[in-house]
């Protein structure tokens, strides 16, 4: 059992007005709730705000915060410029008002939660103390029913995760930058903590996975994303050959059409040799296991 169940949660909220009150049903449903929760406001001109405001009140735990105005919505990089201010005002309240904590979550707006959800990852980082970021699984909505989200087993997702209070610090926090779940991941494992997705308890996403502004933009994005964070071309391709597989050919390409067209143009790429020598590492690794058949 854990010695301690204290978490402090953020949610980044943008015109989610028809998923926020089953958000903030599923959060105070949980049979550990957070200490605090701080929900940021990215200039919703929806109902938002108004739900968001009377959740505050009806709810001690949560605090709304707004996010300084900027003028474009995107996926990448504003929403871990969004995410990463949340976890900033989380932290300075938990100071300020001496909120004890020894994990941070992220949450979603678009996600609905077992209602053991955090309960069963602090058990799991409370026993693996080599733990540094867990996530159950995920589930998502494909317009029919929800479907389990593919992926490695050590690879958590980002719309519903934890990291233990020190390996979210030692990994420099939520950085402001494209795939910042990603990077997340690769900097714990750089620095000695396990990432696991933990099948016992599971998440629930009321939208594909990547398509706040639709899916082929939203895969378009992945992509890119692949290529800012040093994936070779080779792995770009078996990456959108398995997107094709297992979520739909007009996918899988619009994640190639992504990384490809940032190949061919040489768009920036992430100034940061670890994550650079740690994608080529893995490539090398990758090279070698099919050579080696």
């Amino acid at each position: 059992m854990l010695s301690s169940r204290n978490y402090i949660l953020t949610t980044p909220v943008k015109n989610e007005a028809d998923n926020i009150n089953s958000l903030i049903d599923s959060v105070n449903a949980q049979d550990v709730q957070p200490s605090l929760w701080v929900i940021v406001d990215d200039n919703s001109t929806d109902e938002s705000p108004k739900i968001l405001k009377d959740a505050a009140r009806k709810f001690p735990y949560i605090r709304v915060v707004s996010f300084p105005e900027r003028k474009e919505w995107d996926i990448g990089i504003h929403y871990s410029e969004v995410c990463r201010y949340g976890f900033e005002q989380a932290i300075y309240i938990a100071e300020k008002e001496n909120i004890d904590y020894d994990y941070i979550a992220l949450l979603d707006a678009d996600i609905i939660l077992d209602k053991q959800y955090f309960s069963v990852l602090m058990n799991a980082l409370e026993e693996d103390k080599n733990l540094g970021i867990v996530s159950g699984t995920l589930y998502s909505w494909n317009g029919k029913k929800y479907v389990k989200d593919p992926t490695r087993e050590d690879l958590p997702w980002g719309a519903a995760r934890i990291w233990r209070r020190k390996c979210f610090e030692d990994t420099a926090g939520y950085l402001s930058t494209y795939s910042p779940d990603v990077i997340s991941n690769i900097k714990a494992v750089i620095r000695g903590c396990k990432t696991q997705i933990m099948d016992e308890t599971k998440a629930y996403q009321t939208r594909p996975t990547s398509t706040a502004r639709g899916a082929w933009l939203g895969n378009k994005k992945a992509g890119i994303s692949a290529y800012y964070i040093h994936y070779s071309p080779y792995v770009a391709f078996l990456r959108g050959i398995n997107r094709c597989t297992k979520r739909g050919i007009k996918e899988g390409l619009a994640f190639m059409i992504g990384y490809f067209t940032a190949w061919v143009n040489r768009y920036p790429r992430l100034d940061d040799e670890e994550i650079e020598e740690y994608n080529k590492k893995r490539f090398r690794e990758t090279m070698r296991y099919w050579m080696n058949r």
